[in-house]
C-alpha cells in the first residue's frame, strides 16, 4: 500500500478555522435555546479503533420522530474531527431535528472504502437507536464539508448501500466528486487522494471510479444542495459543477450555491457569505423533511384504505 507523507495544507487549516468560527456565530444568535449535547458515543470498533459519535438533540422531548442531520467532518481523509460539527449543526436542533456528528478512520489507518463502511455504520446505529432519540431514520440528510462532503454524497447517492434508514438529500461544501478527473493530476492535494485510495488514481486496479460520487449518478437519487467557491485552490469548482451537470442530465432534484470569489470555505466576506449559506441550507432541509413526511403520511393512509 502505498502512502505519501506531507503535512496538510494549510488552506484546511483555514478550513476548519471557518467552522469554529461559523460555531460562534451561530452560538451568539441563538444563546437562549438549549441544546442537549451527549459525545464520544462508541458506535463500533474497526481495526481497534474506537469510532464514536456526538450527539446533538432538541431539550423538549415531545415524543416527535424528528428529522436527522449527520455531519461529516473534513481535513483531506486524514485529519480532522467530529467536533467540527458543533457549529453546522446548531441551527437543525435548534429546528428541531436531530443532529449527529461522526468520526471515521483516516487514511492514516485505513484505505478505501473503510471510510464510507464507517458513515453507513453509523447511519445503521441511528436506525437502530431511533425509538431513544425520538429520531426518524427514514428522513436523514447527509452533510459535510471537503472530504466530508465527498462522503456525504456518496452516503446519499450510492441507495443500494442503505439498511434500515432512508436518506432524503445530501449536502456538500466543496467536496471531491471525481477521483478520475485530470484536475488532480498535477494537483496539491494529489497525495491525500493516493493515501485515501492506496494506490495512485491512474492505475487500472485503483478504487478511484468507486470513491468517486459522479459515478452513483442516476435517475433515482436524492436531492442534492452543493456549495463551491469559484476560486478554491484545493478543491476545483469543477468538481462540483460537473457533479451538477451530471444530476440534472439524470433529472436529479440538484442545485450549486456558487461563491464568487470564494476559496476552499473563505466565506466570511463574499455574497453569499456563510450565514446566507446556512439559511440556504435550512430552508432546503426543512422543505425536504415537510414532503417526506408528508409522503409517508399519504402512503400510510393509502395503504389503509386499500386493506
Amino acid at each position: 500500500m502505498r502512502r505519501v507523507t506531507c503535512s496538510l495544507t494549510f488552506a484546511t487549516f483555514v478550513l476548519l478555522a471557518n467552522l469554529s468560527l461559523l460555531a460562534s456565530v451561530e452560538a451568539q444568535e441563538s444563546t437562549s435555546i438549549a441544546i442537549e449535547t451527549r459525545v464520544n458515543i462508541q458506535f463500533d470498533q474497526q481495526d481497534g479503533i474506537d469510532l464514536a459519535l456526538d450527539l446533538y438533540l432538541p431539550a423538549v422531548n415531545d415524543g416527535l420522530a424528528r428529522p436527522v442531520c449527520l455531519y461529516i467532518h473534513g481535513g483531506g481523509w486524514q485529519g480532522g474531527d467530529k467536533a467540527d460539527g458543533a457549529g453546522f449543526l446548531r441551527n437543525p436542533v435548534l429546528e428541531g431535528w436531530i443532529g449527529v456528528s461522526v468520526n471515521y478512520r483516516l487514511s492514516g489507518q485505513t484505505s478505501w472504502p473503510g471510510q464510507i463502511d464507517d458513515i453507513h455504520t453509523c447511519l445503521e446505529w441511528i436506525s437502530e437507536h431511533a425509538e431513544e432519540l425520538n429520531a426518524d431514520p427514514q428522513r436523514i440528510v447527509v452533510s459535510g464539508a471537503s472530504a466530508g462532503g465527498h462522503l456525504a454524497l456518496i452516503a446519499g447517492l450510492d441507495q443500494a448501500a442503505w439498511r434500515g434508514y432512508r436518506i432524503i438529500g445530501a449536502f456538500s461544501m466543496f467536496g471531491p466528486t471525481d477521483l478520475q478527473a485530470t484536475d488532480w493530476d498535477s494537483h496539491n492535494i494529489r497525495y491525500m487522494i493516493v493515501n485515501l485510495l492506496g494506490a495512485d488514481p491512474r492505475e487500472p486496479d485503483s478504487l478511484a471510479r468507486d470513491a468517486s460520487p459522479v459515478h452513483y449518478v442516476d435517475a433515482h437519487d436524492v436531492a442534492v444542495l452543493l456549495v463551491h467557491g469559484d476560486a478554491d485552490a484545493l478543491v476545483p469548482y469543477a468538481q462540483s459543477s460537473s457533479l451538477l451537470s451530471a444530476l440534472q442530465h439524470a433529472g436529479t432534484d440538484a442545485r450549486l450555491i456558487t461563491v464568487p470569489g470564494g476559496n476552499h470555505g473563505n466565506f466570511e466576506e463574499t455574497s453569499p457569505d456563510w450565514l446566507e449559506i446556512i439559511r440556504e441550507f435550512s430552508e432546503w432541509s426543512r422543505q425536504l423533511a415537510e414532503m417526506s413526511h408528508v409522503a409517508a403520511e399519504k402512503g400510510a393512509t393509502d395503504t389503509a384504505t386499500s386493506s
